[in-house]
């Protein structure tokens, strides 16, 4: 007789939900890339660098921080 291992069987839903979850890490990945892009095209390591110039001292700083902040936001 022919038994079917259950364990070992897909449904729709799963796999929906593997490529969902796919999805969303390659999106969340390019999201990630632009932003640090952006930050390093102003000379920062990367966005969250970047951010920690909120406040600064250095005006030019100081709003790029804060914009960046808020582009990320």
């Amino acid at each position: 007789m022919w038994t079917v291992d259950l364990s070992k069987v897909v449904t729709a839903e799963q796999k929906a939900a593997e490529t969902r979850a796919a999805l969303q890490a390659q999106y969340s990945a390019a999201i990630q890339a632009h932003l640090d892009t952006k930050a390093r095209e102003r000379q920062y390591d990367g966005i969250q660098t970047a951010i920690t110039y909120r406040g600064d001292p250095n005006p030019q700083f100081s709003a790029e921080g804060e914009a960046l902040f808020a582009w990320r936001s």
